[in-house]
C-alpha cells in the first residue's frame, strides 16, 4: 500500500515519474475497485473495476458526491468509516453499493486516509466485490434453516453422528423426549457416547456399522436395532436408520445422519407375547389331565 499512497500523491501533485507511471497503470487495471475521495467527499478517481461494480461509466462519476453509490440504509456505516479515516485511523468494512437500475452489489471497503504535509486532505480505498460469497451465504443459510425446520418438526429422533470425534454434533428434540439428555448433556458426554449410553451388547454391531457405512452409497441407509440407556436409568429400544450426511475432502465418511423410532413399547409387547406362550406350553405339557382346545364354534383345533 506503501507504493499506491506515493502513487496517488504524486498523482495529486501531478509529478509521477516513469515508474510510477507503470504501477499506475497497473491499479486501472486490478479486479478490484480502487477510488480517490477529496475532503468533500466528491470523487476524484476511480478505476474501471469500480465503475463496473456501480454500474456506471467513468467520465460520468468523477465529481459526484460518494454517498450517490451507497444503499441508503447503510450510509450511517459509510459516514462512521469515514469519521474514523478521517481521525486517521484505517478501516475495513462491508456495505451496499445502489446501480442506477436498482440492483445492489456487496462489497467489502478498505480505506486510508489521504496524508498532506501533516493534513488528512481525502480518501482512498480497495474495494472488493463480495456479491457471489454473500449470496452462497444465504443460500447456505436458507438451506440449514430448511434442514433445521425438517430436524424440528420430524416425530423420529434424528441426530448427526461425526465418525471422526465420536459424538453427536446434532439432535433434535425428540432425543429429549424419548431418552431424556438435552443436548448439552449429549455435548458434555461427547466421545464417550457410545461406553457412556449405549447397551454393551450393541457397540460392537454399531461399531461394525461404522466401518460398513464407508462403502455404502451416499443414498443407501443402514438399518439397526439398538439400545439405549434412557438419563433415568431404563433401556429404550431403538430401530435406527443410519446414511451417509457428510464426506471427507478424500471420499470418506466423516459424519453420518440417523433416524430412529422408539420400538420399547413394541418389545415390552414381543416379550411379553413369548412368556405368555412359553407358559401356555408348559401347562400343557405338565398337565396331570388330557388337554384339547376347541375354536369358538367348538372345532377341534389341539390337545
Amino acid at each position: 500500500m506503501m507504493n499506491l499512497d506515493k502513487i496517488v500523491q504524486r498523482a495529486f501533485d501531478q509529478t509521477l515519474g516513469d515508474d510510477d507511471h507503470f504501477l499506475w497503470e497497473l491499479v486501472n487495471n486490478l479486479d478490484q475497485g480502487v477510488t480517490i475521495v477529496d475532503e468533500d467527499r466528491c470523487l476524484v478517481y476511480a478505476n474501471p473495476a469500480f465503475a463496473a461494480m456501480v454500474g456506471r461509466s467513468l467520465p460520468d462519476m468523477i465529481g459526484l458526491d460518494t454517498q450517490i453509490f451507497i444503499h441508503p440504509d447503510d450510509l450511517p456505516i459509510l459516514n462512521e468509516q469515514r469519521r474514523r479515516r478521517f481521525a486517521g485511523e484505517q478501516t475495513t468494512y462491508e456495505a451496499r453499493f445502489i446501480r442506477p437500475d436498482g440492483s445492489s452489489v456487496f462489497v467489502r471497503i478498505t480505506g486510508f486516509p489521504h496524508w498532506n504535509n501533516g493534513v488528512i486532505k481525502g480518501t482512498y480505498a480497495l474495494v472488493t466485490d463480495i456479491t457471489e460469497q454473500i449470496e452462497a451465504q444465504e443460500r447456505l443459510r436458507a438451506g440449514q434453516n430448511i434442514i433445521e425446520q425438517v430436524f424440528a418438526t420430524n416425530p423420529n429422533i434424528l441426530v448427526v453422528f461425526d465418525l471422526l470425534e465420536r459424538r453427536i454434533v446434532f439432535q433434535n428434540r425428540q432425543v429429549l423426549s424419548t431418552v431424556g439428555y438435552t443436548a448439552a448433556e449429549i455435548d458434555a458426554i461427547g466421545s464417550n457416547l457410545l461406553p457412556g449410553i449405549l447397551h454393551p451388547d450393541d457397540v460392537g454391531k454399531t461399531l461394525q456399522m461404522f466401518t460398513e457405512i464407508q462403502s455404502i452409497g451416499d443414498s443407501a441407509a443402514y438399518p439397526l436395532e439398538i439400545r439405549v440407556k434412557h438419563k433415568d436409568g431404563s433401556w429404550r429400544w431403538l430401530d435406527s436408520q443410519h446414511a451417509v450426511f457428510k464426506r471427507t475432502p478424500d471420499g470418506q465418511v466423516a459424519q453420518i445422519i440417523t433416524a430412529a423410532t422408539d420400538i420399547t413399547d413394541k418389545k415390552m409387547a414381543e416379550k411379553q407375547l413369548r412368556e405368555s406362550e412359553e407358559k401356555l406350553r408348559l401347562l400343557i405339557e405338565n398337565a396331570p389331565v388330557a388337554l384339547a382346545m376347541f375354536d369358538t364354534e367348538m372345532r377341534y383345533l389341539a390337545y
